[in-house]
């Protein structure tokens, strides 16, 4: 997963990993070795609208790709 912090402080959280990894997802174990999946965000009400949610979406994509991942659910 990744968090995102604001003033020290944990403002934001995206569970975002490996398909096969995700046990929430009812197909993890049969899913594509090269895809992601990003599970749900989670954002302190007063940080809403403010592109946190975006950015946290954007370090999942970008650690996908380090990871050789290709596509992402």
């Amino acid at each position: 997963g990744y968090l995102a912090f604001a003033n020290g402080r944990a403002v934001g959280w995206c569970n975002a990993g490996p398909s096969g990894t995700m046990t929430t997802l009812p197909d993890a174990a049969s899913a594509e070795a090269d895809t992601g999946a990003v599970v749900c965000f989670v954002i302190a009400k007063p940080y809403r609208g403010q592109g946190i949610a975006t950015r946290l979406l954007e370090a999942a994509c970008e650690g996908f790709r380090s990871q050789g991942l290709a596509a992402v659910n």
